[in-house]
């Protein structure tokens, strides 16, 4: 259903606007996969690797400098703003907040019918028959229809959310950390109506979280994103495991109950870790200099995206696949 291929996303980070140039930092960095019809994947990966950017990429709601998404057969970016306009109920997303993703001065049936308005002139007595069953679909009473966000739970306002979602009859769903907002108990409620609306209406999920025990229960598979790339791509029981890249490795064990048992894994995540502080600390360095270039009158450099780091997906196995030669390279 949807084929990824050598994606990038660059921005422009405020410490470069501070310090007089304008590099671009690369989020996404040469992504490849692909989703068939009916699958959930899972996408894992630490605060600030870029998961949320890719999310936002394959339903070009952020436009990548490089790169193809074909859903479906298409290259959304060869279409024009019309045709893919046709073609975006078909790929919803599902936000992190609720609260935000919904109007607060907007009771809930008036917001479910906005989004059934999308489709097209339908008449009032069918929107209305919609709205409460979109209300009963997600397991709320026809009541909260005349209800505002602020009356209702966090769990009840993810769920209106999921029902908007709904509303356009999607065929691909990108989940956004859905329930991390949400208590334990209120978290298994949404991931069971996730996994029987899948079953019932045949979705196909890409499901973002940093949660590795909520994926391996939702996905059939999972693909760990590290530094805008992925590292490590196959079955969850296989990824999980027999995880097989350093990063992959920290993660599982620092996610287990006695942390960094393996010491390799210590060690790869304590590399991991120097890595990202010296980037950081790189970036800032040179503030100092830079305001004094620009007080001088010097000119700012062009920008030009930062070249892709050396790695190539490699399949060790029937269905895994590794990131080969990408600064911390597998073992």
């Amino acid at each position: 259903m949807l084929e990824v291929k050598n994606l990038s996303v660059s921005f422009s980070p405020l410490f470069s606007k501070v310090q007089g140039t304008e590099k671009l930092f690369r989020a996404v960095d040469s992504v490849s996969f692909s989703i068939k019809k009916g699958e959930a994947l899972g996408l894992v990966g630490e605060s600030g690797s870029g998961k949320t950017t890719l999310g936002l990429a394959l339903l070009y709601l952020l436009k990548p400098e490089a790169g193809c998404v074909r859903f479906c057969g298409k290259d959304l970016g060869a279409l024009d703003a019309k045709t893919l306009r046709k073609i975006r109920p078909r790929m919803q997303l599902l936000f992190q907040d609720p609260s935000s993703s919904l109007n607060p001065y907007m009771r809930i049936g008036t917001s479910l019918e906005e989004a059934l308005n999308l489709r097209g002139n339908l008449p009032k007595a069918k929107v209305r028959a919609r709205v409460l069953e979109l209300l009963e679909a997600v397991e709320l009473e026809p009541e909260f229809s005349f209800r505002y966000p602020y009356q209702l739970s966090g769990g009840q306002n993810q769920r209106v959310a999921l029902a908007r979602v709904l509303a356009l009859e999607p065929e691909f769903l990108v989940a956004d950390e859905p329930t991390s907002a949400l208590d334990v108990s209120v978290q298994a409620q949404i991931i069971q109506l996730l996994q029987s609306l899948r079953e019932e209406k045949g979705l196909t999920l890409l499901f973002i979280s940093h949660d590795l025990a909520l994926v391996k229960r939702t996905c059939e598979r999972v693909a760990v994103m590290h530094a805008g790339q992925i590292v490590e791509l196959g079955s969850c029981a296989e990824v999980f495991e027999n995880p097989k890249h350093p990063y992959t490795k920290s993660l599982v064990f620092s996610d287990s109950e006695n942390p960094f048992e393996n010491s390799y894994s210590k060690k790869a995540f304590n590399e991991t870790e120097r890595s990202n502080m010296s980037g950081f600390s790189q970036a800032f360095s040179g503030i100092k200099k830079s305001f004094a270039k620009r007080l001088k009158g010097k000119k700012k450099p062009k920008s030009e995206a930062p070249a892709s780091k050396k790695g190539k997906l490699v399949e060790i196995s029937e269905g895994h696949w590794i990131l080969r030669d990408s600064g911390i390279g597998a073992s």
